[in-house]
């Protein structure tokens, strides 16, 4: 008698458990009726196979009911103790019947896996791979995830060899199918990062800017062989070492540290190589205001005058007594510079970005201000360099310095 095709869904017993099965009939007779659909067995090709043996005459029901698969699916998982490799592959199989056999409406494959892995209560993605170790897999690949020796997924790696080479891993055994299936997973991450690495140093390769150039290494060691370029504006945003502070989030976790005397000497370098008539536009924070000042009785810079960057958005700022939400830029010239534009804001709201990078749109008004299109601006401390891609949207020349090779990379690839 043929079988109906919802009932090889499940994989028939063989050998020893057979045998059992046949010894028990035989000496109980048969306990449930084999069940019939259209004339085919649904249900019981084990016990019908297990009678013959036994020299039993099998009793018959016919299937009553409007959903014969997923009948069949339930009888046999409360049968079974199926492993979820083994109900994978079952949902597989139940996902590729042909239409109508299942007498499910006509549906989209992928829709079928997910249904089937609900109803089999397994992960769609143990499914994928069940159906690739049916479609791709030899026989005897199939025959051990159907008999819980190989999971799923040790078997889809498998898979992926030729059939000579599968049918020869899984002769070896079960130890030999895992070991396998691990060299080949390696073996495909190892590729994957390879890809990756070539695709992120493809794009790494910054196309560079006119006008722009890039100085890396310690600010200080750099400015010292810096020629004198008389720089129109200098813009430095140190990396400020929090000495008599403990605020979560400072800069101590995101640079290289900087102590104010070393700022200090960075920026009279900064001096030396700055046109006669500059500025210097300096970002500190107000818990160090007087810090500051106090450490740069020395500084060539004329103080002048001072604005703040509101901060919108993001997360709450740091502070013992309130949350800062605001950083203060401070204004110095060298001999008696002019702004080109009397209008430039004192203030600027914007919300805050990446760790300590500055507002871009306020960038740009300063330059416009500060910097003449004759000269270059000389960045300090680029960082991720806001600066360097506001001077190239208003015509000016820029050099940018920066200590991190990380940082200095993500800044090109920026602009």
């Amino acid at each position: 008698m043929n079988a109906h095709p919802l009932a090889a869904l499940f994989p028939l017993l063989a050998g020893p458990d057979l045998e059992a099965l046949a010894a028990d009939i035989g000496a109980n007779g048969l306990a449930e009726p084999i069940v019939l659909l259209d004339g085919q067995i649904l249900d019981g090709r084990n016990r019908h196979a297990a009678c013959s043996l036994a020299g039993v005459d099998p009793s018959f029901s016919e299937y009553v009911g409007a959903d014969p698969a997923a009948w069949v699916v339930s009888k046999n998982l409360h049968r079974r103790h199926l492993s979820e490799s083994q109900r994978a592959m079952v949902a597989a199989r139940l996902a590729t019947l042909p239409r109508g056999a299942n007498q499910h409406r006509p549906i989209g494959l992928s829709r079928t896996q997910i249904e089937a892995a609900e109803l089999l209560n397994v992960a769609a993605r143990s499914v994928k791979r069940a159906r690739a170790v049916q479609a791709q897999g030899v026989p005897e690949l199939v025959d051990a995830v159907d008999s819980g020796a190989v999971a799923v997924s040790t078997a889809a790696e498998v898979a992926t060899l030729p059939s000579a080479e599968q049918a020869e891993v899984v002769a070896r055994g079960d130890v030999e199918i895992l070991k396998r299936a691990k060299e080949i997973k390696t073996a495909r991450r190892d590729a994957k990062r390879a890809a990756r690495a070539a695709r992120v140093e493809a794009e790494a390769t910054p196309v560079e800017q006119p006008g722009v150039s890039w100085l890396s290494g310690d600010a200080l060691a750099e400015l010292r062989g810096l020629e004198d370029c008389s720089v129109s504006m200098v813009h430095a945003d140190p990396p400020w070492a929090y000495a008599n502070q403990r605020l979560n989030g400072t800069s101590e976790g995101h640079y290289s540290l900087s102590g104010m005397p070393g700022i200090v000497e960075a920026l009279n370098e900064a001096h030396r190589v700055a046109a006669d008539d500059s500025y210097l536009l300096c970002w500190t924070t107000f818990a160090l205001l007087h810090e500051w000042f106090t450490a740069s009785g020395d500084l060539l810079w004329t103080y002048k005058s001072g604005a703040a960057w509101l901060k919108t958005g993001g997360r709450p700022g740091i502070g013992f007594h309130w949350r800062g939400r605001s950083e203060p830029l401070l204004l110095y010239t060298k001999g008696s510079p002019r702004p080109l534009d009397t209008m430039v804001p004192a203030g600027y709201g914007s919300d805050v970005g990446e760790h300590s990078e500055k507002p871009e749109g306020w960038l740009r008004l300063l330059v416009s201000g500060f910097a003449p299109t004759t000269a270059p601006v000389l960045d300090i401390y680029a960082g991720r360099a806001p600066l360097a891609r506001a001077c190239v949207a208003m015509g000016r020349d820029y050099i940018g310095i920066e200590n991190s090779p990380e940082r200095l990379g993500e800044a090109r690839r920026a602009l």
